[in-house]
């Protein structure tokens, strides 16, 4: 999974310990019109869900690796935001 697989094999290492990026947010964009149609909105909703599993899985695999600063606090990617 991206970058784990060359943490574990050494073959990539961490540089500047302890420090960190802060998160950055992920869009998924589409017209009004369009997610007034159920088939999209649907599928909007089930790729959000899945973008956040796939992306908690990075940072779990490759947290023990480059380590998550401590004072950092734990991102809440349960929420898909409408607007």
């Amino acid at each position: 999974m991206q970058i784990a697989d060359d943490l574990k094999a050494g073959r990539l290492v961490p540089i500047l310990p302890g420090w960190s990026h802060p998160p950055v947010e992920c869009f998924i964009v589409t017209s009004r019109s369009a997610w007034h149609t159920k088939r999209v909105r649907i599928f909007l909703e089930w790729y959000a869900r899945a973008m956040q599993a796939l992306f908690a899985g990075f940072e779990r695999e490759a947290s023990p690796y480059v380590g998550l600063p401590a004072d950092m606090p734990v991102v809440d990617r349960s929420q898909i935001f409408m607007t």
